[in-house]
């Protein structure tokens, strides 16, 4: 668990790719939510081919502006976070392979620049 700037808890949770919760383990994560006393805990996934990094890009950006807003509303009582992290990349990078864009990594093998408006493709038989 870490904590906003401005003190609400913000849990980090791992999903696996059948949806299971792999970290923490659930009993933590709840036990955790109550003794700190959490009542509207807000949770928010990313999307679909979304990397970790960009993950927590968004929730860093993100949980602030919803504390903003919520801040005030009635009926809200003690404020957490909980960031959603799922396999969404169908080929995430390896820790064997540095770290680029997909994108990067298609024009790379293909052989082709982003500027190019046609691929031009020649087949023979033979």
């Amino acid at each position: 668990m870490e904590q906003l700037a401005t003190g609400e808890p913000e849990w980090d949770l791992q999903f696996d790719e059948n949806g299971n919760l792999t970290s923490p383990a659930q009993g933590d994560f709840l036990a955790q939510v109550a003794s700190q006393g959490v009542q509207d805990l807000f949770m928010f996934s990313h999307g679909w081919g979304t990397a970790l990094s960009d993950a927590q890009a968004l929730y860093a950006t993100m949980f602030p502006l919803i504390r903003a807003a919520a801040q005030g509303a009635s009926g809200l009582g003690k404020l957490g976070f909980a960031g959603i992290y799922w396999p969404s990349l169908w080929f995430p990078p390896t820790p064997a392979s540095p770290v680029r864009s997909h994108f990067r990594n298609v024009v790379d093998a293909v052989g082709i620049e982003p500027t190019t408006s046609r691929l031009r493709v020649e087949c023979s038989t033979s």
